[in-house]
């Protein structure tokens, strides 16, 4: 009965905090109801997190205040002393943040389930799509960053063949992705994906002029979106793959 009465209670929840969630996006379309848009976004995302914690078992809820304590500091303290001129690579690092957040949490559950039983299927294509697109946005928008910030040169960053060692890239972690589906990889296949990803995002910005960073920051937050959704079908999390859903097409 309790189990039965907690499960309603995070139902109800993730559907309030979808909701607001959208209702707060459509408002961010208009400056003169962003501020309100921000406010129902932020109370969907608290309401979220919160009932989470209740959907699943807690190893260390000390560990867990912990990294909420030093992670809402330095997000505190960035944000303060971050210049307005300096928002489009403010944005694209914890944008960034967020996609290898995605990447590293469809390894650990990929990790944790096959200790369990292997992991084929669908499973595996959520695991796979998550970890590779949420690298991608890492590393790219670790570049997107520096390009920015001007601790690289704003101008394209090319090499002979370049193209051709992008598609090399993408063509391995397409077979080793498919090896997880199929069941024949190995214990190592997760992190060489992980790390082949890492590579071609930033492999992908690279060659892209710093004026153009922008656009490239908003189709990352798009790509960090979707890995988001995967990571959420993996834990089957309906309110992470909403969120993941929305970020991506916003």
């Amino acid at each position: 009965m309790i189990l039965d009465t907690r499960a309603s209670i995070i139902a109800v929840t993730y559907v309030i905090a979808s909701v607001l969630l959208i209702l707060g996006l459509k408002k961010l379309s208009s400056p003169a109801t962003a501020r309100t848009g921000n406010l129902l976004a932020a109370v969907g995302v608290f309401l979220a997190l919160g009932v989470t914690l209740l959907d699943r078992e807690i190893v260390s809820y000390g560990e867990l205040a912990l990294g909420i304590v030093v992670g809402g500091a330095i997000g505190v303290v960035a944000a303060r002393r971050v210049q307005m001129t300096a928002m489009p690579q403010m944005v694209g690092l914890l944008n960034g943040l967020g996609g290898g957040t995605a990447a590293l949490v469809s390894l650990a559950e990929y990790l944790r389930l096959s200790s369990i039983a292997p992991v084929r299927g669908g499973e595996a294509v959520s695991v796979v799509l998550g970890t590779a697109i949420g690298s991608v946005s890492f590393t790219g928008s670790i570049v997107a960053f520096a390009k920015l910030q001007e601790l690289l040169s704003g101008r394209p960053l090319q090499f002979p063949l370049q193209r051709a060692l992008n598609a090399l890239l993408v063509l391995v972690i397409i077979g080793l992705g498919v090896t997880m589906v199929i069941g024949t990889d190995t214990g190592t296949t997760p992190w060489i994906v992980f790390a082949v990803a890492l590579a071609l995002g930033a492999m992908l910005v690279l060659p892209i002029g710093g004026g153009d960073m922008p656009v490239v920051i908003s189709t990352l937050n798009a790509l960090t979106g979707m890995a988001a959704a995967c990571t959420g079908l993996v834990l089957h999390n309906e309110m992470l793959v909403v969120a993941g859903i929305l970020v991506g097409a916003s």
